[in-house]
């Protein structure tokens, strides 16, 4: 993109005249039956611990804030993970307002909007080996 993520951004809340989109800092392990490292693509050897589940940072665009733990579920559900606590939820619209978002954020619910995504893991997880949680 040849535009400024914070201009992107800013006129995609013009156009909709405010802006749905809630980010959230959740936790979350493999669904029963499925092996975590295998859903993040992770080889587990001698010298690294399986992984058991992870904390991120996750997008979820919804008019109400009483829908955005349903959709973190289903969004999480589809990747084959279950939710285990929402820590946190704030309006990213705020965030921008404040410049306390950084811009590979501010680009990826630019992207998740344009394409109509209503739920997106944001930047990267934090996964935790059994006893770091």
């Amino acid at each position: 993109m040849a535009h400024s993520t914070g201009n992107s951004i800013k006129s995609v809340t013009h156009k909709r005249g405010h802006l749905n989109v809630w980010l959230a800092f959740v936790q979350f392990v493999a669904e029963s039956g499925e092996n975590f490292d295998s859903l993040i693509e992770r080889e587990v050897t001698d010298s690294n611990p399986p992984y058991i589940g992870a904390w991120a940072h996750v997008l979820a665009d919804s008019i109400h804030l009483t829908d955005v733990s349903n959709l973190i579920e289903l969004g999480l559900r589809e990747l084959k993970f279950k939710l285990v606590l929402i820590e946190e939820v704030e309006n990213t619209a705020m965030l921008v307002d404040e410049g306390a978002l950084k811009d590979s954020v501010v680009s990826e619910i630019a992207y998740m909007l344009q394409h109509g995504y209503k739920f997106m893991i944001s930047d990267k997880i934090f996964p935790y080996a059994e006893g770091e949680e």
